[in-house]
């Protein structure tokens, strides 16, 4: 487009409208990989195959993460779920270990593998484990963040996420951890119900969920209990939190990538998942890139750190703030 334009002497209406198409197309793979991302992170690749078939189709040289290409990802997606399909196949006529082990290899592969799931659920009895605790929900740019506290069950425990919306429920994927990105819930809105079940053994505790489902702007939504603590927690906290030059400033610690920013008009943040409150999660690269943290405008205003950390690509939030700051009229604040 640049040489059309030098050629031309100028930009000419045909050319405009085609820079414009160009432009557009761009920015709809952008948004295409961007949706993907979280999807990806969590091993969600049933999910990943229609997204990745589209992107193919319309935006089949715009590289996304790592350069990597829509027909690549699409390549990887399929062999995915084709070698889970062929576990599950094999697992439905194998003895009890070799059954197990088949299931749990395709899960590995495929976390939304929906029959590998429920074989390997009707697999294993025993007793039921206590269920996850403080289940909670909230927005995180295209995403939405499902986070629990653990069982109390001892053992190999594995959670079970689904998300009801209109009565429907639908999986969101199995994870070790205490939280996990559902890249494929509607835009916008009101957050779903989640229902999220521990799993030891084969055997399932009765799922805990979310509470009415809170405005899309809106901060999480939980059952009564205080989460526990994650691997987030024993990063270093953040220092030198401060108000620069209409930046909200502060010293990353060592480990920590991301920081979820938390703030609250009347009064200090409760959690990192206060409904009061809104929050803000930050990449070290964006920071560095704006020069620190635009915050709300209304002051008085209370501002809490937690950091975050990433657990085989999946997000871990400290449950106690790093730092803390109020903001008055006029003031640069005073920190803790």
């Amino acid at each position: 487009m640049a040489t059309a334009r030098e050629l031309a002497g100028e930009t000419l209406p045909p050319i405009r409208a085609v820079d414009d198409e160009v432009q557009t197309a761009l920015r709809a793979a952008g948004d295409g990989w961007a949706a993907l991302a979280p999807l990806i992170a969590a091993g969600r690749y049933r999910a990943v195959l229609p997204a990745a078939r589209r992107l193919a189709e319309t935006a089949a040289d715009v590289p996304g993460p790592g350069n990597q290409l829509a027909g690549e990802l699409l390549s990887l997606a399929v062999a995915r779920c084709t070698t889970a399909d062929e576990l599950v196949a094999r697992a439905r006529t194998a003895g009890a270990v070799d059954r197990e082990r088949l299931l749990d290899e395709a899960l590995a592969l495929v976390t939304d593998h929906a029959e590998a799931s429920t074989l390997l659920a009707r697999g294993r009895p025993g007793p039921a484990p206590t269920p996850p605790a403080a289940v909670r929900a909230h927005r995180d740019g295209r995403s939405i963040l499902v986070s629990w506290g653990p069982s109390t069950t001892a053992g190999e425990v594995r959670y079970r996420v689904t998300r009801f919306a209109d009565g429907v429920g639908r999986a969101v994927g199995v994870t070790a951890g205490n939280s996990l990105e559902d890249g494929g819930a509607p835009p916008g809105g009101a957050i779903p119900r989640y229902e999220v079940a521990a799993g030891v053994d084969g055997a399932w505790s009765t799922p805990a969920g979310t509470t009415e489902a809170g405005p899309g702007t809106g901060g999480p939504v939980a059952l009564t209990g205080a989460p526990a603590g994650t691997a987030a927690d024993a990063l270093p906290p953040p220092v030198g939190l401060r108000w620069v030059d209409e930046r909200l400033r502060w010293t990353w610690p060592a480990g920590c990538t991301e920081m979820m920013v938390v703030c609250r008009p009347d009064g200090p943040p409760t959690a990192v998942g206060d409904p009061r409150a809104q929050a803000r999660k930050v990449t070290n690269t964006r920071y560095e890139i704006d020069g620190g943290v635009l915050l709300p405008s209304g002051r008085p205003l209370h501002v809490a750190l937690f950091c975050c950390v990433r657990q085989a690509g999946r997000l871990a939030v400290a449950t106690l703030a790093g730092a803390r700051l109020r903001l008055e009229p006029g003031g640069d604040g005073a920190g803790g």
